[in-house]
């Protein structure tokens, strides 16, 4: 399938590549046209282009942006009427990550489909370490559990899809307001990283009994 990336960040380098490297048709977007066509190049992208070019190739679209770079990113995307918008970020203030936006006990992942509500909105990837999505969610064998929370069952059904074929294990995780919960284990991974000095080369596996 077409994937539009957008964001050249860590989180969207290194899902581009995977989702590249499992054969889909990824676009870069950018607002640094120049960056878009770089990173294309490395990460192994069919296109690249600004935000709303990617955007507009794409069946569905990672947003992989800053949360306080949100604001000025949403009006350049174009029309994303029916495309599956994968929201794997998290909402903090500034890039020291330890100050949450106050979004009146709303998820990031709900704010994004009020603002954008003909997009499908998928919550995913945002309690996996980038330091993973550049390397490998494979660990001795068992692949990194990815936990997806949306309204949409159908878009969730794709981007599981997206996620086995990169080799993570999807979970069902609910409908969007369980990307509330979501966001809270990813400030948990944030603490076992730094506070209690674990680093990123780890990630949560679900296992089935």
């Amino acid at each position: 399938m077409k994937v539009a990336i957008v964001g050249t960040g860590n989180m969207g380098t290194g899902l581009g590549r995977q989702f590249a490297a499992a054969g889909h048709e990824v676009i870069v977007g950018s607002r640094d046209p120049e960056r878009a066509e770089a990173k294309a190049a490395e990460i192994g992208a069919a296109a690249h282009g600004r935000y709303a070019d990617a955007v507009g190739q794409a069946d569905a679209f990672l947003l992989a942006v800053n949360w306080w770079d949100i604001d000025g990113v949403l009006p350049q995307l174009g029309p994303v009427d029916g495309k599956i918008l994968i929201h794997c970020t998290n909402p903090y203030t500034d890039d020291t990550y330890s100050t949450p936006a106050d979004l009146g006990g709303r998820s990031a992942a709900e704010t994004i489909q009020e603002r954008l509500p003909e997009a499908r909105v998928v919550k995913a990837w945002n309690h996996v370490y980038a330091q993973i999505v550049n390397s490998s969610p494979d660990f001795g064998g068992a692949p990194a559990s990815v936990l997806l929370a949306s309204d949409d069952a159908d878009a969730k059904d794709v981007v599981a899809g997206l996620a086995r074929d990169a080799g993570y294990d999807p979970w069902d995780a609910g409908p969007l307001w369980s990307a509330y919960n979501l966001e809270k284990v990813a400030a948990v991974m944030v603490t076992i990283a730094y506070a209690v000095g674990a680093g990123t080369d780890q990630a949560i596996r679900i296992v089935r009994r």
